[in-house]
């Protein structure tokens, strides 16, 4: 079919040059071909093309052969029209005319391709006609030779690190090709190939013969497919197809059909004389195939993502109408919110071949754009000890989410979410086994990213900002101090004929006076309760919404909507004092959470989060910066620079004195709070949050540790957020040195 396509696009081509000439002189008086031509061409009246041709050069081209081939050649190349014009024209010796003309060809997702050429026009019957030849439609076209429109693929742009680490990068795979000239008994070859590969005769058939598969009205096997970010409850389903792509310009000119691509670490070498000794097959290992391999496996699987083929979905969308279906997009994470960045801009080539599939021409070219690689602001050194710390500090019926950042920039040096899982695994397919494994709740959603969708309640460390609603309310001033006298127990009942609710209860006394300072340092719900209850709901609803809670939150990554309340109004007011302490039905990302205690480091702005730094590429021999991203407040001014003054002694002494004593670091003045947060529906399991900055020490840090754990098993907070505080200010003064 090619080659038909091929043969009628000459014929297409010489069809559409003469005609698209003007005359002068002579035939001024007469119709113009060339005119005549352009108008039929761009109406798409192909048979009354015919007519304008001389006989004696279309004796062996029948009318309804040229309409086909011009059927075919718009339908093989994706032309959507043609148009052109008269360049000049120039009478030869015997008084016939060369008309020189250029054809413009717009094709579906390149463009408009220009082309210029001669046409010849002869007398017949009084008349002017054009002769037909095989070079009319392309330049240098002769009889036998064929064009094709080749896809010239942009090299992805890679993923390094904040010190140049790669973190994503493209790697040549061991392709295992068949040369379809050599190939003269194909069932043979398929035969012999396929237990080599590990395939089916089937799938080895679709690879390099897929017109002979007779079975053509079964209905195939459904495609797994890895476009659907896992969630919670996962329901997508793995690509089992390599991650990878042909080189489409190597495989054009010579006729080469990647059967199986490999990761080179997991080539089998023995088969190696065995597969080449079947005619037709080899192996390649430098451009045929390139696949994303990811060096650090594991680490920053859920922030990097993975790629994989377009899904018919996919295709759908405008910004992949110029993809093929052996395209690799990202899937997830970065590879996916930063695609279009990553992905280049692909190029084209229109080229003559000869029958023995050599490239003779270049008639028009279009080179590809490499798409520009991503510049983070994540530093490998710490992003690994926080994985470690997770895997250590954590068991199997454990998971959890750490973010590192710079509360004044916005900055993120680490974010981990555990249980994690090696990126690798997609490079070159997995099975539906693996993926059933990776979704199994059972098995903790490794594929689920806690750190950006995980929703918690934020227990504790929503006391800071209960404590600035009240202040700012006037519900509350730092004197104030609760009446003990009320309290039985460590529990409190409201006094409000709207309470029918049990007591609330705090985890354990608080010296007197309950003040402002004591309730914080210690923790006290009771405290947090009343005040909430004092500010009412209107005014709560407004701060929360101020603080970004209920509307979307903005980072590199999607970020799930944090939640004040199931409703638009508390169902109870018992709802209502529950939230006071960062319960009730408050849900927050740990993301988002961090971002919003970083203001209380940073005279109450949050900062948007964010992880891409910049993106580069290479422009000649140069290595350039693209484009470049600055720090951006995503909220001004959640509680006054005032209030946050008054609020941070207070969380410096929780760390001093209270319930963080274990991030009492010497040289950081580390100001933080602790927050514990039953879940389940019999609170048999909490959240263990620690979120710290330090005010002292070569640069500002937060860490953020968020752990889901067993009731009473959150010790590990401590623990991480310590040593990554220390590790995060380490490696900031040793990099400023």
């Amino acid at each position: 079919m090619k080659k038909r396509v091929l043969t009628y696009i000459l014929c297409l081509a010489c069809l559409l040059l003469p005609l698209l000439t003007g005359l002068s002189g002579c035939i001024q008086t007469v119709p113009d071909p060339v005119a005549e031509f352009i108008s039929y061409l761009r109406d798409q009246q192909y048979p009354r093309i015919y007519k304008l041709l001389t006989r004696t050069s279309v004796t062996s081209l029948t009318m309804a052969d040229m309409v086909d081939r011009y059927e075919d050649i718009a339908e093989g190349l994706g032309i959507l029209s043609i148009d052109g014009e008269i360049l000049s024209r120039k009478q030869d010796e015997n008084g016939e005319w060369d008309v020189f003309i250029l054809l413009r060809y717009d094709i579906q997702h390149v463009g408009v391709v220009e082309l210029g050429n001669t046409l010849h026009l002869s007398m017949q019957d009084d008349t002017w006609a054009i002769d037909w030849n095989d070079g009319m439609f392309f330049p240098g076209l002769e009889e036998g030779d064929r064009v094709s429109l080749i896809t010239l693929a942009a090299e992805r742009g890679e993923i390094f690190d904040v010190n140049g680490n790669i973190l994503a990068q493209n790697t040549p795979a061991v392709s295992v090709y068949a040369d379809l000239d050599k190939i003269t008994d194909v069932d043979t070859t398929i035969r012999l190939l396929a237990p080599l590969l590990s395939m089916t005769e089937e799938e080895v058939r679709r690879k390099i013969a897929p017109d002979t598969i007779i079975d053509t009205d079964a209905t195939p096997e459904p495609t797994p497919d890895v476009s659907a970010t896992p969630t919670a409850t996962p329901t997508a389903t793995p690509s089992v197809t390599p991650a990878a792509t042909p080189s489409t310009q190597s495989a054009a000119t010579s006729r080469l059909r990647v059967v199986k691509a490999y990761a080179p670490e997991e080539f089998d070498r023995s088969l190696e004389e065995q597969l080449t000794q079947i005619p037709g097959i080899g192996i390649e290992e430098q451009s045929f195939t390139i696949i994303r391999t990811y060096p650090y496996g594991r680490l920053l699987s859920h922030q990097l993502g993975y790629v994989g083929y377009v899904s018919a979905e996919d295709l759908e969308k405008e910004e992949n109408a110029t993809l093929t279906t052996d395209a690799l997009i990202g899937k997830a994470g970065l590879e996916r919110e930063y695609e279009m960045t990553l992905r280049g801009e692909t190029g084209y080539e229109l080229a003559i071949f000869d029958a023995n599939n050599a490239k003779k021409t270049v008639l028009w070219r279009k080179d590809a754009v490499d798409g520009a690689d991503l510049r983070l602001t994540i530093d490998v050194e710490l992003q690994q000890s926080a994985e470690l710390l997770l895997m250590e500090k954590l068991d199997s019926n454990m998971s959890g989410a750490v973010i590192v950042l710079d509360p004044t920039t916005g900055a993120i040096l680490t974010q981990a979410s555990a249980p994690s899982f090696d990126v690798n695994i997609f490079t070159m397919g997995i099975s539906e086994e693996t993926w059933a494994q990776l979704q199994d709740p059972e098995n903790r959603l490794p594929l689920y990213d806690r750190t950006t969708l995980g929703l918690y309640p934020p227990g504790s460390t929503f006391k800071p900002f209960m404590a600035g609603i009240g202040l700012e309310t006037g519900a509350i001033t730092t004197t104030f101090a609760f009446d003990q006298s009320q309290i039985e127990g460590n529990t409190w009942q409201p006094d409000d004929e709207r309470w029918s609710y049990p007591p609330i209860r705090r985890v354990s006394s608080t010296p007197d006076p309950m003040n402002l300072l004591n309730a914080m340092v210690y923790s006290d719900n009771i405290y947090f309760a009343y005040t909430a209850m004092q500010v009412g709901e209107e005014s709560f609803r407004e701060y929360c919404t101020k603080f970004g809670l209920g509307v979307p939150f903005d980072s590199d990554l999607p970020v799930a909507t944090s939640r004040i309340s199931n409703d638009e109004s508390f169902s109870s007011i018992k709802v209502l004092a529950d939230s006071g302490y960062g319960q009730g039905e408050m849900l927050i990302s740990p993301l988002q959470m961090a971002a919003l205690f970083g203001s209380l480091a940073n005279e109450g702005d949050v900062m948007r989060p964010y992880m891409v730094a910049s993106t580069a590429r290479m422009e000649g021999h140069t290595y350039t910066t693209v484009e470049e991203f600055s720090p951006t407040v995503a909220i001004e001014q959640v509680l006054t620079e005032e209030t946050v003054a008054t609020l941070q002694p207070m969380l410096r002494k929780v760390i001093t004195n209270g319930t963080g004593r274990d991030l009492d670091i010497a040289g950081l003045e580390v100001c933080g709070k602790t927050g514990t947060a039953q879940v389940g529906t019999a609170n048999e399991r909490e959240i263990a949050w620690f979120i710290a900055y330090n005010t002292e020490g070569a640069v500002p840090r937060l860490v953020c540790v968020a752990l889901e754990v067993p009731a009473n098993q959150g010790g590990a907070r401590a623990e991480i957020a310590k040593e990554l505080m220390i590790q995060a200010t380490t490696v900031a003064e040793e990099s400023e040195q």
